[in-house]
């Protein structure tokens, strides 16, 4: 009785810690379908800017392009990683800390966004020069977008990089995903200034262009940070999918084994019953009595 009452609170912890998983399950899935719904326009937006940023290029002599007095080239880049904020994520973080490795080798500076992701980071012993939490909903995109740049643009601005690549989470549907590595600064002038016709204008061509570049970085870290939530619900809830059927098919054990051990105390019962009943009988039939 003692081992089936064990038994039983056993199977009861298990129960609840299905419902926690089945709950953290459920949310990751809304929360991936909000990030994913937004997803097309964020793509979309940041086309729109590039476009536009293109057609402005394409009104300015390339000597008024927008440069820096540093190699690039030489300089090792400055790597932003998109992480996540919180756990239960598989090996998401690690898998996108893998890929930065050669670069933070090199000694660029890290800039790290996802609370739990930068637990990651110093796990592994490396210094992030920034850090800031990952939002957990899609409405907080534009204000983390906004303060990285703002970041990025003083360290920029004062010749701390020179180049920036970003690394993220980009879901590849049925809540897989992969690594998008990325360079985000700076901006490839050239490949941009291909518009066939100029657009009218009523700001002079290099203010216009410092307005769209600001506006494209925003845009593509909005980009980014949109597929990195959506990207790490993604990760959470191939986990959690996982780590359910895991704990059913545990429970399912248990279960068997209480129906074992409750099948042996109902026969142990019985043979307890048969057993007094025969000797009472014996006792009835006794010629001393």
């Amino acid at each position: 009785m003692e081992r089936l009452s064990r038994l039983r609170a056993r199977i009861h912890s298990v129960t609840e810690l299905l419902d926690v998983v089945t709950t953290m399950r459920a949310m990751a899935a809304v929360r991936l379908q909000q990030a994913s719904g937004a997803l097309a326009g964020a793509r979309r937006y940041a086309e729109v800017i590039d476009a536009a940023l293109g057609k402005a290029l394409a009104l300015t002599p390339p000597a008024d392009w927008p440069t820096r007095s540093g190699d690039e080239t030489v300089t090792p880049p400055a790597i932003l990683l998109f992480l996540s904020e919180h756990g239960f994520v598989g090996a998401l973080n690690e898998v996108l800390l893998g890929h930065a490795e050669t670069a933070v080798a090199a000694g660029g500076p890290l800039f790290v966004v996802g609370s739990r992701g930068l637990q990651t980071v110093r796990e592994r012993q490396w210094e992030a020069a920034w850090s800031a939490p990952m939002t957990s909903h899609r409405d907080g995109v534009p204000v983390l977008a906004r303060r990285v740049a703002e970041e990025l643009y003083r360290r920029f601005e004062r010749d701390e990089i020179m180049r920036l690549d970003m690394l993220y989470a980009r879901t590849g549907g049925g809540g897989r995903w992969q690594v998008r590595h990325t360079t985000l600064l700076p901006l490839d002038a050239a490949a941009r200034s291909g518009a066939d016709i100029p657009p009218l204008l009523s700001l002079p061509g290099p203010r216009l262009i410092e307005r769209l570049a600001e506006e494209y970085v925003f845009a593509e870290l909005a980009h980014a940070a949109m597929e990195a939530l959506a990207g790490e619900n993604a990760a959470r809830l191939a986990a959690m999918s996982a780590a359910r059927e895991n704990i059913e098919k545990k429970l399912d054990g248990l279960r068997r084994t209480e129906n074992c051990l409750r099948q042996d105390e109902i026969t142990t019962e019985l043979m307890d019953v048969v057993t007094g009943s025969e000797a009472l009988l014996r006792a009835e039939a006794s010629p001393d009595q």
